[in-house]
């Protein structure tokens, strides 16, 4: 979403969208929201980074998309609060 306000606020300027191959990082975007659940901000270590920005390619043209940094889920991590899974 952050990507769209930009390229709204930017008079619909595409130079503000960053390109295929291009790598977004935690200190490029943070994700603010002050909201929190049982106490717990899930947004408060940046799980999803780095991101890459990469294109798929369908039937009726590419599209460009964010893929984000996944987490493993292992025994040492599996109860661990900023997994949404274990947010009650």
């Amino acid at each position: 979403m952050k990507y769209i306000v930009d390229y709204l606020d930017a008079g619909q300027d595409s130079g503000v969208i960053p390109e295929v191959g291009q790598e977004i990082t935690a200190d490029d975007q943070t994700f603010a929201t002050g909201n929190q659940h049982d106490g717990i901000d899930p947004w408060a270590d940046p799980l999803w980074a780095p991101a890459q920005i990469e294109e798929l390619e369908f039937d009726d043209g590419m599209q460009t998309y964010f893929k984000t940094s996944g987490v493993t889920v292992t025994k040492e991590n599996a109860d661990a609060p900023y997994l949404w899974g274990n947010l009650a």
